[in-house]
């Protein structure tokens, strides 16, 4: 491939890299420059690059290379004037050259070129703006010119053109973000889209979508910072894509020019994993053994004195803080109030869970609304975002508490306003009996990095739970109009659950992670860490063969090896790679899972992958979450504690996992490993 680079002092640089990522010719100066990116297409009939370029007063150049960057006809100008560098497209049905710009009122024209650069057809309006480069590809299945632009407010937008500049298909807006300009290739091979944008974070972001743009592009993360947008050529006899892009150097100062390949087509569901011998009481023991180390004491006794801390002191008793890294503002999400009363509970820390409880039900009554905030800052202003996996989690720990702990006074001061939030939850807001699931319509999801509006089984596994506790709750108080009314509820729900939220997978049956946003029918093919919504929740509807089924092909497509040990990621699409991330909390719960399951061998990789990441990150926290990059090869990005909630879960897990590994072994008993904490206040 050959890849030109405006440098210092305008000047453009030119050199030719192989598919092993090895410049075979050295940067070079081409005659002439340009302060901006410049735009290339190969010419397949003189076996040339014909280059665009903008000078420093935005009028057009055109000129053709050798493969060795030498000019193969000089420097040209073309009529008309451009605000940003153009897209180039090779049109094989006139063996010309289509060029798409964008004026300075961001309005899009195309012009025809012949490979001379004299105008074959002359600057035609095309309907829409961006305040962007265009990026655009020549679909060979259609015969047609397709157009990715983005919107001034960062969406994408995408628009079919006949040959000659008319409109095909008029932009119409697909799912995806970018800052800037996105990029567009065609595989011929598999009549498919790709595009490679700069997120907000100025991550790389992938997605494939088919030519008529029906499918929803669904956008992975890959790697890298970037400065500017990515640059992409396809290898069409392999699916590979090369990725060239700006970016810092993590070890010198500077901006430098790294590439990338990444597989596009053709990889389908990889093989299955070799599937390991049962677990033995040995791998049990072993598991006992690993967890009553010093390490591991020191770990969990840290992290334990770190929740601690953050729970009250300034701030009221009962409020927990969020972040100690500023990622978030200074804040308590009852999200994770939920799974720290659970920690309390499962530690006798009765108190500080009344606290939780206590302070997420005043502040929820205070901000007037019958649902819990999404967060509360420390000035004690509310976030009201509708999330009800939030709301369910705190009804589910209230109603765990008041079976546990010994408050009546308590669970009578507060039964009215909890029994209030259960029903709003299955409520006509969220759920409708004729459909049957329960309704999130701010899910909060790594997938593009925004919220879903869907139905997802993290949330159908909390309010299952919830009501399940609820009623046991109600007959305990007598309340058997509520008991009843719940019981109907939750039988509806499973019921839904069983029918609606499953899907075939490599021929077998599991839980469906979520639905397309904003539909009720079309599933999500893919499983991600929200499939361990049933053990999160501790759902006990859940049918073990279905769940099983369901983790097993999170660990046979869903799973990632670093340094010798396998764990799940956060998520994967079919027919796409992997996401090569993992969390806190979705350790905590593969923990728990196999913890449960008596899969021992498991939680030994588990257990090992956490404290091999803390030690070379030399991180005594809980981390938020841990990414192998695929690019540069074996470079891992550790992120400290900025969320409290992957410390909650994962010391919650790891009490959990103690006390099922010392139970009885081979006859004999065991104290539980991991140090028991002390008991506070």
């Amino acid at each position: 491939m050959y890849i030109a680079v405006a440098g210092s002092n305008n000047k453009l640089w030119f050199a030719a890299v192989n598919q092993d990522k090895i410049i075979t010719t050295p940067f070079v100066d081409v005659a002439g420059g340009t302060p901006l990116p410049p735009a290339l297409v190969w010419d397949p009939v003189l076996h040339k690059i014909d280059i665009v370029v903008l000078s420093s007063d935005n009028n057009l150049w055109f000129a053709a290379l050798n493969t060795d960057g030498t000019l193969y006809s000089n420097w040209k100008e073309l009529s008309g004037i451009l605000a940003s560098p153009p897209a180039l497209v090779w049109n094989p049905l006139l063996n010309k050259i289509d060029i798409l710009g964008r004026s300075s009122d961001d309005n899009l024209w195309l012009a025809t070129l012949n490979t001379d650069g004299s105008f074959f057809r002359d600057w035609v309006s095309v309907p829409g703006t961006t305040p962007s480069s265009p990026a655009a590809a020549w679909d060979y299945s259609l015969q047609k010119i397709q157009i990715l632009v983005r919107a001034s407010n960062d969406t994408l937008w995408f628009e079919t053109l006949n040959p000659d500049g008319t409109v095909y298909k008029t932009f119409s807006n697909i799912s995806g973000n970018t800052i800037s300009t996105p990029s567009l290739i065609f595989d011929s091979r598999a009549n498919r889209l790709y595009s490679f944008v700069r997120g907000g974070d100025n991550e790389v972001w992938f997605s494939r979508f088919d030519s008529q743009g029906k499918s929803a592009p669904v956008w992975q993360p890959i790697s890298g910072r970037l400065l500017e947008p990515p640059a992409v050529a396809l290898n069409p006899t392999n699916g590979i894509a090369f990725i060239v892009a700006s970016m810092p150097w993590d070890y010198d100062a500077g901006t430098f020019t790294f590439v990338d390949d990444f597989p596009v087509s053709g990889a389908g569901l990889k093989e299955p994993i070799a599937i390991e011998a049962p677990s033995t009481d040995a791998d049990k023991a072993a598991v006992r053994e690993e967890l009553d180390s010093p390490w591991w004491r020191n770990f969990y006794s840290f992290n334990y004195a770190d929740i601690e801390s953050r729970q009250g002191g300034s701030n009221p008793s009962g409020f927990f803080l969020e972040s100690l890294t500023r990622d978030y503002v200074l804040s308590y999400f009852p999200r994770t109030g939920g799974a720290l009363v659970k920690l309390w509970l499962s530690t006798g820390n009765f108190e500080r869970a009344r606290e939780v409880l206590q302070y997420t039900l005043d502040i929820t009554k205070q901000a007037g609304l019958n649902r819990v905030p999404h967060y509360v800052l420390t000035s004690g202003q509310t976030e009201m975002s509708d999330q009800i996996d939030g709301q369910a989690s705190i009804i589910l720990a209230w109603a765990l508490y008041a079976q546990q702990a010994n408050a009546p006074s308590f669970v009578s001061s507060t039964y009215k306003q909890v029994a209030g939030l259960m029903d709003a939850s299955v409520g006509p807001a969220y759920f409708v009996p004729k459909f049957g699931l329960v309704r999130n319509v701010r899910l909060e999801h790594y997938r593009e990095g925004r919220f879903w509006d869907t139905y997802d089984i993290l949330t159908q596994s909390y309010v299952a739970q919830a009501l399940t506790e609820m009623i046991r709750v109600a007959k305990s108080r007598g309340d058997t109009i509520h008991a009843k009314r719940w019981r109907n509820d939750e039988g509806i729900l499973e019921h839904a659950i069983a029918r609606r939220m499953t899907w075939n997978l490599d021929g077998q049956n599991v839980y469906a992670e979520m639905f397309e946003d904003k539909s009720m029918s079309q599933i999500y093919l893919g499983l991600s860490e929200f499939n361990f919504g049933p053990t999160a929740a501790g759902w006990e509807g859940v049918d073990p063969s279905v769940y099983g089924q369901t983790i097993a092909a999170l660990m046979k497509y869903g799973s990632f090896v670093w340094n010798g040990h396998r764990v799940v990621s956060i998520g994967f699409t079919k027919g796409m790679d992997l996401v090569p991330i993992t969390s806190g909390k979705l350790l905590a719960w593969q923990l728990l899972f196999f913890a449960q399951k008596g899969d021992w061998k498991q939680v030994e990789q588990t257990l090992s992958f956490i404290k091999d990441e803390q030690q070379r990150n030399e991180e005594p926290r809980v981390y938020e979450s841990s990414q192998v990059k695929i690019s540069p090869a074996g470079v891992n990005v550790f992120n400290g504690a900025g969320n409290g909630e992957q410390t909650v879960w994962m010391l919650y897990a790891l009490h959990k996992v103690a006390k099922l590994s010392a139970r009885s072994i081979a006859g004999g008993s065991r104290r539980s490993p991991v140090v028991q904490p002390r008991r506070v206040r």
